[in-house]
Formats: structure tokens, sequence, C-alpha cells
């Protein structure tokens, strides 16, 4: 029988390559889809933004921390200089209500 109809015979065979058609039809594009979106979307973007902002972060560090002297007299300063702003800051906006 199967010497009789071997086309038929080969499609019933192969399961009427149902496998192979799924495997171009649905799993080599799920597989593309997946792998553009580990390599551009996750590492570019998701990853990207938490590594930048820390070592934006590691940067800014650097920096502030040669404010950080040790020294009470400058920590002191910069609290006098501080209440100064604010008090500047305060007075100006009482200037604005008054004027309006």
């Amino acid at each position: 029988m199967s010497e009789a109809a071997k086309t038929l015979y080969k499609l019933s065979f192969n399961k009427w390559y149902f496998d192979e058609i799924y495997e171009v039809v649905l799993v080599r594009p799920s597989k593309k889809l997946g792998d553009f979106l580990w390599r551009i979307i996750d590492v570019k973007c998701v990853d990207g933004v938490p590594n930048g902002a820390a070592a934006f972060c590691k940067i800014m560090a650097g920096r502030v921390s040669k404010l950080q002297t040790g020294y009470i007299f400058h920590y002191a300063l910069w609290m006098v200089l501080g209440v100064i702003a604010i008090g500047f800051f305060l007075i100006s906006s009482l200037k604005h209500l008054v004027a309006s």
C-alpha cells in the first residue's frame, strides 16, 4: 500500500510536516523576536538606565566627597551659608506677597 501511494504515505509518515511548519511559522520568529528584545531592549534600555544612573552617582560621589574635609568649621560655614540662603529666599518671597 505504501508503494502505491508514496506521496500520501510520506506525508502521513512525516505527520503532514506539522512539526516543520510549526518550526518555520512560530518557533523561529519567536526566537528572533526574543533575541531582539534581549539584545536591544533588555541590555541597552532595561540594564542601561540603572547602570548609567549608578555610574553617574559614582562620579558625583567622587566629586562631592572632596567637600567632606572632616573639619567642623567647614560644616558650620556651609550651615551658616544655607541659613543665609533660606533667609534671602524667605525675604524675597515676603516682598512678592506684600507687593501683590
